[in-house]
């Protein structure tokens, strides 16, 4: 089974539950991981060169595409989604996110990701998208859903008890991390705080008021989660 990983902070989580769950050897060597930005795995997915993943929420539903109960979500501050006093220009990693800001009716550049984070904690000033919308809706909003074409009987079992797990992060793993990134282990631990994962009643609200907001800004017609 071919899986797509978002290359971000935000899964560390998933990726240390993956190396931990136990599948048997033969499963492990026929799984692959292919890591890259958002919008990349969702061009990936839709050309069939991924069974599954998280893709951006605003893709996540269509032809061919099961979700399940399993996202990267923020219940009030991200911060690595933001916005920069830099009208005009789009950040190309991340289609939900340059929805959310016209959703928001933001004028500004969207910065994701580990940029984003690295920015913020040095100090740099914008706008947080995840607070941004739970002061406009009340909501968390969900910035990405786990999908799959096939094999959905093995996905739900492993993203379901990952959804529901409390991952330990071990201090080798941070430290790693926080050298490929460049944002320090505390920060880390702090953000990843921040970040759920299991998608329940609040959450499936959350992003059907999205899917509504989209279709009264002409942005996308998605169809229903």
């Amino acid at each position: 089974m071919r899986i797509g990983k978002i290359d971000y902070l935000n899964l560390l989580p998933f990726e240390v539950f993956m190396k931990a769950f136990p599948v048997s050897l033969q499963t492990k060597a026929v799984m692959a991981y292919k890591k890259s930005y958002p919008s990349k795995l969702n061009r990936d997915f839709l050309f069939g060169r991924l069974d599954g993943g998280f893709l951006s929420s605003i893709m996540a539903c269509g032809q061919g595409k099961i979700a399940l109960p399993c996202g990267i979500i923020a219940d009030g501050e991200v911060w690595s989604v933001l916005a920069l006093p830099n009208p005009n220009k789009k950040d190309y990693q991340s289609a939900s996110s340059n929805a959310l800001i016209q959703v928001l009716g933001i004028e500004g550049e969207v910065l994701i990701g580990d940029r984003a984070l690295i920015y913020k904690m040095s100090g740099g000033e914008g706008i947080d998208l995840g607070q941004r919308w739970k002061e406009k809706k009340g909501l968390p909003f969900v910035f990405g859903l786990f999908c799959v074409s096939k094999q959905k009987q093995r996905a739900e079992k492993i993203i379901l008890k990952f959804a529901q797990a409390k991952v330990k992060i071990p201090q080798y793993i941070l430290q790693k991390a926080s050298q490929k990134s460049g944002v320090a282990k505390k920060d880390i631990v702090r953000y990843l705080e921040k970040i759920q994962y299991r998608i329940g009643c609040k959450e499936k609200r959350a992003l059907e008021v999205f899917y509504r907001e989209l279709l009264f800004h002409k942005i996308k017609k998605p169809k229903r989660f």
